[in-house]
């Protein structure tokens, strides 16, 4: 999988998104693969989110 850009874009480029146009092209005229998506950082995992968010709302059990 290629790796997303959105950590190595620049800002300008960053706010209005220009990084997600290849992809957006690319899924107009065919069907996007698997392959085509962009690999995301290992810290941006559902199971490292869901880690994260179950945390989170526990400790906000805790404190309420």
């Amino acid at each position: 999988l290629p790796k997303t850009p959105l950590y190595t874009t620049s800002s300008p480029n960053l706010a209005i998104s220009v990084w997600t146009k290849p992809i957006l092209k690319k899924g107009y005229r065919q069907r996007l693969e698997l392959s085509d998506i962009y690999q995301i950082p290992a810290t941006d995992s559902a199971d490292n989110l869901s880690e994260k968010l179950e945390r989170y709302v526990l400790m906000l059990f805790y404190v309420f």
